[in-house]
């Protein structure tokens, strides 16, 4: 909240976690994920392409976008809805160099990775998807065309904030 500029405001457990209104009529949603589990050497466990923090966010988000009651029905009003929104997922798991996901995302936003190839690869996820406390993945991305997923994961960002450790 400190670092809000003039016009904008912030809002606790109503369109996510915590969400920023701007003056322009975009927004920030963000998904706080706070985990006590450690690892041997007695830090937190690192964010895994497996994690279910990180999959039950992105099923969050995918209800959100195709939302029915606040006429999300189309196409078009969806990727406007992603357009005006900025998704992040704030946690003190580590984000480490190992998530191939997160590799891939970044290659993705970063023009390096096209749609096609990211689709094959959460595609390959879904299928070797697996564990009791780990959600169906198919689930959420199918439920995104490739135009809204294009969208949506341009304006993801997943990450770790050191002092949350």
């Amino acid at each position: 909240m400190v670092q809000l500029k003039s016009g904008q405001s912030v809002g606790y457990e109503v369109k996510d976690d915590v969400h920023i209104d701007k003056p322009d009529g975009k927004q920030i949603l963000i998904q706080l994920k706070h985990s006590i589990e450690t690892k041997s050497d007695g830090k937190i466990i690192n964010l895994t392409k497996k994690d279910p923090d990180l999959w039950k966010t992105i099923s969050n988000w995918v209800k959100i976008i195709n939302d029915k009651a606040e006429n999300r029905i189309t196409l078009d009003r969806q990727i406007k809805f992603i357009n005006n929104s900025e998704f992040q997922l704030i946690t003190n798991k580590s984000d480490t160099e190992s998530n191939e996901l997160l590799r891939k995302l970044i290659c993705f936003q970063n023009g390096n990775l096209s749609i096609n190839k990211f689709k094959d690869y959460l595609n390959t996820l879904c299928t070797s998807t697996s564990g009791k406390n780990v959600p169906k993945v198919d689930n959420y991305i199918n439920l995104l065309k490739k135009q809204k997923l294009k969208v949506l994961i341009k304006s993801l960002l997943i990450g770790s904030l050191p002092y949350l450790k």
